[in-house]
């Protein structure tokens, strides 16, 4: 089982569980599905609009530096971006909405790496309609630089469990996510943009 961060709103875990997906073989019995629901047969599903996932600005990128003084480019350790975010969301009839989030990130191994093994963490935090913080989540990111590679990518796959109800559906509700940065990082990151 994955681990998970619940709040009495929401919950993020690396676990997407055995959820049932909606894909269909294709079979005479499927086409012949497809026709019946596109009748109004099964009114049962539940079409409502799904949170939006965002990219923290200020959380996008990580500049890794080794530790001590130096802060140029031989000094960096590892360099990531979040250079995507990709959400489906499924309603059930409790109030809940399942929402599986795929987080794209590219990762550059420094000149100051030693050995091929790297180290950062993100994070994932759900608001609510009022912008409160229901939930939030820090996840560590491996990576292997195996050889002489300076490149890597990796998608990390989450999943969100939401509580969305009084409100008639989960669209106000927001899941953020950026790199969790030390002070140093989150400054460093600020003066180079300026």
């Amino acid at each position: 089982m994955g681990r998970t961060a619940v709040s009495s709103r929401a919950a993020v875990s690396t676990d997407r569980g055995q959820r049932l997906r909606g894909r269909v073989r294709r079979t005479p019995f499927a086409a012949l599905f497809l026709v019946l629901a596109g009748c109004g047969l099964f009114n049962d599903a539940i079409l409502l609009p799904c949170p939006r996932g965002v990219v923290l600005a200020d959380a996008a990128e990580l500049v890794d530096f080794r530790p001590g003084p130096g802060r140029d480019l031989t000094d960096v350790r590892l360099e990531a971006a979040i250079s995507g975010v990709r959400s489906v969301c499924e309603y059930d009839r409790d109030g809940f909405v399942d929402v599986d989030l795929d987080v794209a990130i590219d990762l550059t191994r420094g000149p100051a790496l030693e050995g091929e093994a790297a180290r950062a963490a993100f994070f994932v935090v759900i608001t609510d309609s009022q912008d409160k913080v229901v939930a939030k989540r820090v996840f560590a990111l491996d990576v292997e630089f195996p050889g002489a590679t300076l490149r890597a990518r990796t998608v990390q796959e989450l999943t969100q469990r939401i509580h969305y109800l009084p409100e008639p559906s989960a669209a106000a509700y927001r899941i953020f996510v950026g790199f969790q940065l030390t002070r140093d990082q989150l400054d460093y990151l600020r003066a180079r943009k300026r």
